[in-house]
């Protein structure tokens, strides 16, 4: 379907919803699933090709041109076009009384989960380095480096994983969600992007 759509921005915004997750589910890590086999979507998105001014507009907002506040900009705007969600916050610092210690990337409401949900968002590009057949994130052996060597798979995941979601149950945390008149939410992730290997590998 992406390659059927005209407008460039259209396309990025398919790709961004419909392709499939960086990271494989692994049993208890927490996971967004984007209804991509919903009809509503397909017919949204053909639409919007007709129509792209209101995806162009929303995107000309953005003062950033970083990818990643890029892919932060289209996925807000999928969830604004949502029927059951509610865009609450995007970019929620936390602070303390000297600095910022984190954000919450998205805070939404989940009308069909009656629920909160804290959204970490991410899109990266690795590439590997070692066997390519082991666990490609805790065995030491297959890495997966970014277009910087200290951006790696391994690194970004466990941050991720042990921080980033977890800035809910935080003092700091919870007194910026309180500041929205929320008590607890539930937390996703949301990553995007590709894993390359040398050819030697395939």
């Amino acid at each position: 379907m992406i390659s059927g759509l005209q407008n460039k921005a259209v396309r990025d915004l398919a790709w961004v919803i419909m392709s499939p997750s960086l990271i494989a589910k692994q049993k208890g890590w927490p996971m967004v699933e984007p209804a991509i086999t919903s009809d509503w979507i397909s017919e949204w998105l053909m639409a919007l090709d007709d129509e792209p001014e209101p995806l162009i507009c929303h995107l000309q907002q953005e003062s950033s041109h970083f990818l990643g506040t890029y892919f932060e900009s289209l996925w807000a705007f999928y969830l604004n076009a949502m029927p059951h969600i509610d865009l609450i916050a995007r970019n929620l610092q936390v602070r303390t009384r000297k600095k910022t210690i984190g954000e919450f990337d998205f805070i939404i409401f989940d009308h069909k989960q009656n629920q909160f949900i804290h959204q970490e968002i991410a899109i990266k590009f690795y590439l590997g380095i070692g066997k390519p057949n082991q666990h490609p994130f805790t065995d030491g052996q297959n890495l997966w480096y970014g277009p910087q060597c200290r951006d790696r798979l391994d690194l970004k995941m466990n941050k991720m994983l042990n921080s980033q979601i977890h800035l809910s149950t935080t003092e700091f945390g919870k007194r910026a969600l309180q500041t929205l008149n929320i008590d607890t939410v539930k937390t996703q992730l949301v990553v995007r992007g590709y894993l390359f290997t040398p050819q030697t590998h395939r």
